[in-house]
């Protein structure tokens, strides 16, 4: 149950930065989904707190969103 708290608050965190990040680079989830090379879907679920970026994608949205990894994760 602890760790389903977590996860749940994990995903939530991670999904409200970058949509915070995308609002403030004035980027729509497309172009960040083409510059990263995934789908606008997978923007999508991880904006919305469905899903977190793989270990591949997280270093390039970083990178596009202009951020420091560790305050992607908060």
């Amino acid at each position: 149950m602890i760790k389903s708290n977590i996860k749940s608050e994990y995903l939530i965190n991670i999904s409200k930065r970058i949509k915070y990040y995308l609002d403030l680079r004035q980027m729509k989830a497309k172009s960040l989904a083409d510059a990263i090379g995934v789908t606008a879907n997978a923007i999508s679920l991880i904006v919305n707190g469905k899903t977190t970026p793989s270990i591949d994608s997280f270093p390039l949205l970083c990178l596009n969103l202009q951020l420091d990894r560790l305050a992607a994760m908060g």
